[in-house]
């Protein structure tokens, strides 16, 4: 993923999106972190993430989000795909 980042802000990519909608299973809490930093470190500076995850995996997303926000990153998980790709498609007033 790292790499697909530095390809996003080569081509001066301003959104993406992670569907993750497939991934069977629930991670835990330390890997939502990991995960989330890992986001936060290595995203292009100027990029905005949006994830899609099943139902009941989104609301401990949450946490992912938090963690990317604090580290800066312009992340964030929905359960719909539609409203992720309007909140990527919005730009910082």
């Amino acid at each position: 993923m790292a790499k697909a980042f530095l390809e996003a802000e080569a081509a001066a990519v301003p959104a993406a999106i992670i569907d993750v909608r497939a991934v069977e299973g629930m991670p835990k809490d330390m890997e939502r972190f990991e995960i989330a930093t890992f986001i936060a470190d290595h995203r292009a500076k100027h990029i905005r993430l949006a994830m899609v995850s099943k139902p009941d995996v989104a609301r401990p997303a949450r946490f992912s989000e938090d963690v990317a926000a604090n580290r800066e990153a312009h992340f964030r998980a929905f359960t719909d795909l539609d409203l992720a790709l309007s909140w990527l498609a919005e730009r910082d007033e």
